[in-house]
């Protein structure tokens, strides 16, 4: 720690002294600081007071929003007819990024127009039974003790009182119901998920719990993530001894190289892995729910098949 206070702040007739101090880890985070006037009126004997003024940084909680479909209120049918009647060969593209940009930029406008959907926003702080009523109650709560705190009348505090105890009543509704779905998941589910799922909100440990210590390494101390990954990765390739035969030669001018130039996929096979997809997974980079591609697996299965077949282009220029 820096000690950030350098002038004397305590005198005397004969003498002046720094009895005053300020430590701080960061000095870079001190904006001002110094030794203020005596508070008394006095010249002769007299203390001063010190003061720091400090950068800081509040922490705001990191939120995140997401598009969530609501699937009970699709309308798949109008769905499969959209795509059965699309003509899926203007997406094509010789390279296979675009063509993928393209096929999946269709999709899910389709997937916009037939299946309501709400851009919801996560927050990490939140519990899990934490949802807007709760919220709106706390915030109608806290505008009532300020609003009867300021001007301290006995009606606005009567109101406070009321609304504290019906945020009170739904914070509780909100715990047990919560409580009660996850007893009732846990008693009707036969998937092992779900109950390992539900240990882990017990026994993870904090972010903060994950940081490894500093390491010591021939004589130096390192703190840095890649510091420590990179020493514990090179004491693990220290202990592997590879025994090759004298008659194997591993040099890479004896490398064989292979390649997939063409393969045959018929749309049956896509149908089948299509309705191999678990539902409760969550979706990948393109955002497409493996529920909606089950829904629709016979009409987008040809479309899939000129993407991820080796000879997409011939079956498009023959058909």
């Amino acid at each position: 720690m820096s000690q950030i206070i350098i002038s004397p702040t305590h005198f005397t007739e004969t003498s002046q002294f720094l009895i005053d101090i300020f430590l701080v880890t960061s000095p870079d985070d001190v904006v001002d600081c110094g030794v203020g006037e005596p508070f008394l009126d006095q010249l002769v004997r007299y203390h001063c007071p010190i003061y720091c003024i400090l950068h800081c940084d509040t922490p705001v909680a990191s939120t995140y929003k997401r598009k969530v479909w609501k699937f009970s209120k699709d309308d798949y049918p109008k769905l499969r007819r959209i795509v059965s009647a699309f003509d899926w060969n203007s997406c094509f593209h010789i390279d296979i990024d675009p063509f993928t940009a393209d096929l999946t930029k269709t999709l899910m406008s389709f997937c916009d127009t037939c299946i309501p959907s709400k851009v919801v926003t996560f927050r990490k702080q939140d519990p899990p039974w934490f949802h807007n009523e709760i919220r709106l109650s706390l915030r109608q709560r806290r505008r009532a003790y300020n609003s009867a705190k300021r001007s301290n009348h006995i009606y606005l505090w009567t109101k406070y009182k009321s609304l504290r105890n019906k945020s009170n009543i739904v914070v509780r509704r909100a715990k047990q119901n919560d409580l009660n779905k996850l007893a009732t998941k846990l008693k009707t589910s036969n998937n092992c998920t779900d109950f390992w799922k539900t240990m882990k909100l017990f026994t993870s440990l904090s972010p903060s719990s994950h940081d490894t210590q500093p390491l010591l390494c021939n004589g130096n101390i390192y703190e840095t993530n890649y510091d420590k990954a990179n020493i514990l990765n090179n004491h693990v390739q220290s202990q592997i001894i590879l025994q090759v035969p004298d008659h194997v030669n591993l040099s890479s001018s004896n490398a064989v190289e292979q390649s997939l130039h063409d393969f045959d996929i018929s749309i049956e096979d896509v149908v089948d892995l299509i309705k191999m997809l678990k539902t409760g997974k969550a979706t990948g980079q393109d955002s497409i729910n493996s529920y909606v591609l089950r829904e629709i697996a016979h009409e987008i299965a040809s479309p899939l098949r000129n993407l991820f077949s080796g000879n997409c282009l011939c079956r498009l220029q023959e058909s």
